[in-house]
């Protein structure tokens, strides 16, 4: 958690109390200080369906785990009572969530009459009108951010819960969400609107191309990789090299420099995705 002075605002150009108000609280739920009660949860409805439809095939292969749907099914009613967009824009989503109880109770629950047919169904209906819930959710935060209404505590307390799970369960890392909050204190990106809408546009769910280099020695023939994803450079470079550049090169001037290309949301989850993929050059 962080307590900007007035002269910190001053310098951030941030004005409204609304957009103070947001820009702390987007801060805290990704602040791995903050209180776990304020920190960004692990799920939403949509989150909560997909968890659905995984147990859904574990009752399948063994009908004893069946009490864990109910268990879903009423977590994700409490959640959909709780969310402003659902009300708003989905308010017969809870009538769907009711049936799937009821589905439940009738052709799930007892093995003898197992049928998953209706259910999965409902799951899918719910789902696919769930489509639009992120451009709802983006265009109340940008309406309220561009007109500040006397009112907005409860509303943007929300909205940017709801706005930080929905960009985790993209897959976004936390790292990447937390530094993010500077995009919002920088002046230099223009009004507080515009910040907004770079920060969504940075994360439009769109992934990008990572370079990471290593450098490595490896005694006889290198093993075949796929050539789209990794190159072998055995010339160290010789144009004019930066400082970081020039104390990665030191380190051993004879290595083969291995430029590995990952694509992925944000450079933290690159960095994961290349610990996984490429597990050789992470030793």
């Amino acid at each position: 958690m962080i307590f900007p002075t007035e002269q910190n605002w001053a310098d951030w150009e941030i004005d409204k109390e609304l957009h103070k108000f947001f820009s702390l609280r987007w801060q805290e739920i990704f602040d791995e200080d903050t209180f776990d009660s304020w920190q960004v949860r692990s799920c939403n409805l949509k989150t909560i369906l997909h968890e659905i439809l995984e147990a859904l095939d574990a009752v399948n292969k063994v009908h004893a785990s069946h009490p864990n749907i109910l268990f879903l099914i009423k977590e994700a009613q409490l959640i959909a009572n709780d969310d402003i967009i659902i009300s708003k824009y989905f308010s017969y989503i809870p009538h769907y969530l009711k049936k799937l109880e009821s589905e439940y109770e009738q052709n799930i629950k007892n093995d003898n009459k197992k049928n998953i047919g209706e259910f999965r169904k409902v799951i899918n209906i719910v789902t696919g009108n769930l489509s639009d819930y992120r451009n709802q959710l983006v265009s109340n935060l940008k309406e309220l951010i561009s007109t500040p209404p006397e009112k907005y505590k409860n509303e943007i307390y929300s909205l940017t819960m709801g706005l930080g799970i929905e960009l985790k369960s993209m897959g976004y890392s936390t790292l990447a969400l937390r530094e993010s909050y500077n995009l919002l204190i920088d002046n230099k990106s223009g009004k507080f609107l515009d910040r907004f809408i770079k920060l969504i546009e940075q994360f439009s769910g769109k992934e990008n191309w990572y370079l990471f280099y290593f450098l490595i020695s490896w005694p006889g023939k290198f093993p075949e990789q796929r050539k789209s994803d990794i190159e072998l450079i055995e010339k160290h470079p010789e144009h004019e090299l930066s400082v970081e550049e020039t104390e990665f090169y030191r380190q051993d001037s004879k290595a083969t420099i291995a430029k590995i290309r990952v694509k992925a949301l944000d450079h933290y989850s690159a960095r994961l995705r290349l610990k996984g993929n490429f597990s050789l050059f992470s030793q």
